[in-house]
């Protein structure tokens, strides 16, 4: 909590050169979103614990509730004030109303078992490559989205944007695996031959269940003018190169999970490394959209493979 204040701290600070440097009109939004990040931090601890705990009926409890008032809250606010700001406060009471409902599932979870003292040399051995690894994630899920904003119109940028935030959607079905990754693997052991099998299997399931977004989008691309409105009918042409590039990227979460859990942090060179590749040839190739996707694409394919 308290270094996450600090960080909050420094993210203001930064916001106003930050939103030029993106070309926002306004530096609110950014501002909100430092707020949202603190909170999202807050959370994934709560989050973690459940998880760690293998009560994953609780964890889905919280997951829908935040789901849920976000819309419920986004939709009653837009109504009254639209603008970008207010549909970011939506989220803003959401992640606030479930860290309290949080803390309620934790008192029951905690009192359960006794408390057991801390191994904070464990706890800093994992903290830190899973750090990294989270660092690098949010680049490769992210990076582009920033590059296109600095470097085309604002129409391109949110007919990029718009595709993408469609194309994220396979979240739904990466986020059940990430869940279940670590405590299964870490469970097996680090020496157990099941691990390979495991992750194999993992991977395996994710990449078929992917299918199923891949072919809505390729035979109905108009789903992005039903969702946004005709003047983002062009966002469709980008949805099946979107999503395989967001498919490469969260399977190779997947695999930095597992390396996390086994405790095989050599990875971590390969990955921050592709995370810099990628960054500058990114900002060496972007004369197109379709560039800006082929570069990405190709790194994180050589990351996963490496």
């Amino acid at each position: 909590m308290l270094y996450g204040i600090v960080a909050v701290v420094i993210s203001l600070l930064l916001v106003k050169p930050l939103a030029n440097l993106l070309n926002f009109h306004s530096a609110t939004p950014l501002a909100i979103g430092c707020g949202m990040a603190y909170l999202t931090l807050l959370l994934s601890v709560s989050r973690g614990l459940l998880r760690g705990a293998q009560s994953f009926g609780q964890y889905n409890v919280n997951i829908l509730f935040e789901s849920g008032l976000r819309l419920v809250v986004g939709i009653a606010i837009l109504a009254v004030w639209p603008a970008t700001s207010s549909a970011l406060l939506g989220y803003m009471v959401a992640l606030s109303a479930v860290l309290i409902l949080s803390r309620v599932q934790l008192r029951g979870l905690l009192n359960q078992s006794p408390g057991e003292p801390v191994d904070v040399a464990a706890v800093k051995r994992f903290l830190v490559p899973m750090c990294l690894m989270m660092f690098a994630s949010a680049g490769y899920q992210n990076l582009d989205n920033l590059f296109v904003k600095h470097y085309f119109t604002n129409d391109e940028a949110g007919i990029y944007g718009a595709a993408n935030n469609l194309a994220r959607s396979i979240g739904v079905i990466v986020t059940p695996f990430n869940t279940l990754i670590l405590p299964l693997l870490t469970s097996m052991g680090r020496g157990s031959r099941k691990t390979s099998g495991a992750l194999v299997r993992i991977c395996s399931y994710f990449l078929l269940l992917c299918t199923v977004p891949l072919l809505i989008f390729h035979f109905f691309p108009q789903v992005a003018s039903l969702a946004y409105g005709k003047e983002f009918t062009a966002a469709g042409e980008l949805l099946m190169p979107l999503t395989i590039v967001r498919i490469l990227s969260f399977t190779g979460t997947l695999v930095a999970l597992a390396c996390i859990a086994l405790g095989r942090y050599r990875f971590l060179v390969i990955y921050l490394a592709g995370l810099v590749v990628q960054t500058v040839a990114l900002s060496i190739w972007h004369g197109s959209i379709l560039e800006v996707m082929l570069v990405v694409g190709i790194v994180q394919a050589v990351v996963l493979v490496g």
